[in-house]
Parts: C-alpha cells; structure tokens; sequence
C-alpha cells in the first residue's frame, strides 16, 4: 500500500511539475506577445523619424530600417529556436523521469503504472499539440506583422522618392536657367573686354611704332652729322670729371665714373706721378626703314696724368665705390711705409712732376678679339 501511495505521490509532483512548465510556457508566450507588441510600436516609432530625416539621410535610413528588421527577424528566430529547445528538453527530461519512475514502480502494480503512463502521455501529447499550434500562431503573425511593415517601409519609401526627385527637377532646371544667364551675361563682359584689350592693344602698338620711326630717325641724323670728325664727339677730348685730396699720410683721388663703365677704368701709380686710364666700347644700332639697317661701334682708350704732391706706396693703393664716384686711397711713403726699390731710386734722381696735357689717339688699333655684349654709353 505504502508503494502505491509513493507512486501517487509521484504523479501529483509530475503533475504538479506539468502545471509548472504550463504557466513557464504561458509566461513565456506573455513576454514573447509583449516584445512583439513592443517591437511593433517601435518600429512604428522608427518609421516616423524615418520620414522626418529623410530629406537628409534617406539612403543611410533605408539601411538602418532594414538593418533593424534584419535584427529583429534575427532575434525572434533565435528566441523560436531558444523556445523549441527548452521544450524539447523539458519534454526529454520529464520522459526520462517518467521512464525512470514505470522502470522503479513497475514491479508495484503494472496496471496502475500503465494507466499514469497512458495519462501522462495524454497530457504530453496534449502539450504538444499546445505548443505547436502556440508557436504556430505566434509564428503567422509574426509574418503577417513584417510583411506589414515591410509593405508600409516600401511604400513610403517609394513616396520620398517621387518627392525627392520631383524636387530635384525642379531645382534642376531653376539652376540651368541660372548657370545659362550668368554664361551670357559673363560671355558678354568677356567680349566687351576683349574688345577694349584690342583697341588698348592696337593703340599701343600705333604708339610704340611711331616712337620706334621717330628715335630711329633721330639715331640716322645723328649718324649723318657725324659723318665728319669735327661733328663726331667721338674725335673730341675727354676728361675725367675729378677731385684730389692731401690728408697727411694718406692721399684720396674721387673720379666721377658712370655705373656701367667701372669695370674698365684703372690706376697706375709710378713715384709722384698717377695715371688714370678708361677704356670704352660704344655700339649703336639702327632700323632707317624696314629692310635697311645701320651700325657702328666704337672703341675708345681715355687716360689723364696727375701729379701727386707726395711719394706713394703703389701696393696701398685701395679702391672703393661712393655713389657715382670711385675713391682711390694711397699712403705716403714715411714710417709705416718706406721707401725702397725702384720708387726711391725714382725719388734719388729728383724727378719732378711733369704736368701733361690729354692726349688722344686718332687712329686706334682695332683690337683683336672684341666683346659683343660690352657696355654702352659715354664715359664723361
């Protein structure tokens, strides 16, 4: 008797256990209908910002909508499956201890054990049926709310579409308009200064030919005067244009020189006596008229003599540039500079300073190698 108790004892904790997994199944049909009502007024949320940014983002919307179904699918698939091992297990565990309860009560009373077993494998079979048509539901409406949603995101989607690109056209064609009267009104500037850089261009170049003729002219007279030495400042004589100064031990010579004729001026120094030599090149060349043209060039050697009011050192002499003047320093011979070789031999024979006059070549060696790009201009 104490067996048969056991063994009710044992059913009412299976069946109590039943019950259990019964309100765990329908507590967990609750939560699934309440995430899915959810789900629903969300994407219904997400819908609404969806059409509010769309103007600035409707690209990366779609994506993310879709991205966000993708995800919820995902996530019911994965409770579905969660939900169907659970009650696989639960199943397989509650067969395995029913299997294991008719194994131990078996040898109590067949009979009995038989019928629980027939009732448990009733109720089993029920829960079953339970479950499938649960999931069954669960899993229609679930299809039926996402294509729903699918179907309103598509066309709402397509709506935002039309708009935008009717939107577009328009601005489209307002922007050609635009783009076309800016082109003209540009186009037409452009020609207009086009036209005023002709005229300034031609103007110019009246200017420039004429005052090419006139110089060109002016060149071809000055040519023709100096067709005869007394005309030709080239036969005249030069000088340099100078300034000596006495400062105790040192004696300073300025020669107003031009720029561009520096580099051939130079100094000899011999005992009292200084000699300052300029060599010059003049080139002239001129268009008389189209198809004629005429040069010359002249070559030119000026030297002047000075006579020093002391002896000087030839190797102190120094040179440096003052504006438009070139300054020579020499020292005196005394202390600091003694006088020795041909200098002093010079000094011994007593020699005084003999003033000569300019001097001037008139027929000058044409020197033999000249150079083209040399200096032009007068040396005054």
């Amino acid at each position: 008797m104490s067996r048969v108790e056991n063994g009710y004892s044992a059913s009412q904790e299976l069946a109590e256990q039943y019950r259990l997994q019964r309100e765990q199944k329908q507590s967990l049909q609750d939560s699934h209908e309440a995430e899915i009502q959810n789900l629903k007024q969300s994407h219904v949320a997400e819908t609404a910002d969806l059409q509010d940014r769309f103007e600035t983002s409707s690209q990366a919307q779609r994506l993310s909508h879709y991205e966000h179904l993708r995800n919820q699918k995902n996530q019911i698939n994965r409770e579905e499956r969660d939900l169907q091992t659970r009650g696989r297990e639960s199943i397989a565990e509650t067969k395995r201890e029913l299997e294991t309860e008719a194994f131990n009560t078996e040898k109590e009373g067949r009979t009995r054990v038989e019928d629980h077993r027939k009732k448990y494998a009733a109720l089993e079979q029920y829960e079953r049926q339970r479950e499938r048509a649960t999931q069954d539901d669960i899993h229609r409406n679930h299809i039926r709310n996402t294509e729903l949603i699918v179907k309103n995101t598509e066309k709402t989607t397509q709506d935002l579409r039309e708009q935008r690109e009717a939107y577009l056209e328009v601005q489209k064609e307002n922007h050609r308009a635009s783009l076309e009267g800016i082109r003209d009104h540009y186009q037409k500037i452009r020609d207009e200064k086009h036209q005023q850089y002709l005229d300034e261009l031609r103007q110019v170049e009246h200017r420039t030919t004429a005052s090419l003729n006139e110089r060109k002219l002016a060149s071809a007279e000055k040519i023709r005067i100096q067709d005869t030495r007394s005309g030709d400042p080239f036969y005249h004589i030069k000088r340099f244009e100078s300034a000596m100064e006495d400062q105790g031990e040192s004696i300073i010579l300025r020669v107003k020189v031009p720029e561009h004729e520096r580099k051939g001026v130079r100094v000899q120094v011999s005992g009292k006596d200084l000699e300052l030599i300029g060599t010059r090149v003049a080139d002239e060349r001129a268009m008389v008229e189209p198809g004629r043209v005429i040069s010359s060039r002249s070559h030119q050697i000026l030297s002047e003599r000075f006579a020093l009011p002391a002896p000087v050192d030839p190797k102190s002499v120094s040179m440096r540039e003052d504006g438009e003047w070139i300054e020579y320093r020499m020292e005196k011979f005394g202390p600091h500079h003694p006088v020795s070789g041909p200098a002093a031999h010079q000094i011994d024979q007593d020699l005084s300073p003999i003033a000569q006059e300019l001097r001037f070549v008139e027929n000058l060696p044409r020197p033999s190698v000249m150079n083209q790009n040399s200096g032009k201009g007068t040396l005054t």
